[in-house]
């Protein structure tokens, strides 16, 4: 991995996978550490951890999730981004 110029987050999370493959410890730390630097700047995304998902319900989002071809996450937040615009203010 070359070390001109900002990375994404995918030519990080490419390293890293190179790192583990290696079994490059000091190349595994430093990445990580670029990659939350990376997060912390941009502010990429909040988590937010959902409980007490019925298990049918978390089967049926799975589900829908794969034929679309996305994550339960992207799923989500569709819906979300849906009802704000409709009742955000």
């Amino acid at each position: 991995m070359d070390t001109e110029g900002p990375k994404t987050i995918d030519q990080l999370e490419r390293g890293l996978d190179e790192a583990y493959k290696q079994r490059d410890d000091r190349a595994q730390r430093r990445i990580w550490k670029e990659l939350k630097e990376v997060a912390h700047s941009r502010r990429v995304a909040r988590v937010i951890n959902l409980r007490d998902v019925p298990e049918h319900f978390h089967r049926k989002l799975k589900m829908q999730a794969a034929a679309e071809g996305t994550t339960i996450a992207v799923l989500i937040i569709g819906v979300l981004t849906e009802y704000l615009e409709r009742h955000g203010r």
